[in-house]
């Protein structure tokens, strides 16, 4: 027989692209109305490389259902499974020497949903999160959590995006708005 967990709730994915000190420069200049924008906006919006569900002042905010049944997730995830925290990836410190560009686009998911199917009964065990961390030369740390059971992956369904904002920030820890 098989059964399923489904994951929901928000959903948060960051995107990124290294940019040279030219493009940098037309971007700030053109802002969202240049076609380098409309352009890198477009390739980096299929690009995204830190993804997963979002967390909130450390407590989920997506709930996991076993054959329907909630499992309490907001209360529990903390006591009650184990966690993994993965190493952070990028960089969450300002460097010196000649200063680099990245184009960042972060997306937010209001309702995102994913889905396991797998056999035999549930074991609560088997039920693991890992947290993927990516940091930013500005301090930022962004921190995703990812199901998985028995090993394996939930299978990403669909969601309904909620937001949207990108920026350029520095190697030297700098962010810059784009108008």
């Amino acid at each position: 027989m098989k059964n399923q967990l489904q994951a929901h709730g928000k959903m948060f994915g960051l995107a990124f692209k290294s940019i040279t000190k030219e493009e940098f420069n037309e971007l700030i200049k053109t802002g969202r109305a240049g076609g380098f924008y409309k352009s890198l906006k477009e390739s980096n919006n299929r690009e995204i490389v830190h993804y997963g569900f979002f967390q909130w002042e450390g407590k989920p905010s997506f709930e996991i259902k076993v054959n329907e049944a909630r499992m309490g997730l907001k209360k529990t995830l903390l006591t009650d499974y184990e966690r993994t925290y993965l190493p952070i990836l990028g960089s969450s410190k300002k460097t010196t020497g000649m200063e680099k560009f990245i184009y960042v686009s972060e997306s937010g998911f209001k309702n995102g949903n994913s889905e396991l199917e797998f056999d035999g009964d549930f074991d609560p065990k088997e039920l693991k999160f890992e947290y993927k961390r990516y940091g930013l030369y500005n301090g930022t740390i962004f921190t995703v959590i990812n199901p998985t059971y028995k090993g394996g992956y939930f299978n990403y369904i669909w969601n309904w995006s909620s937001f949207s904002s990108d920026y350029i920030i520095s190697t030297r820890g700098k962010l810059f708005e784009l108008n």
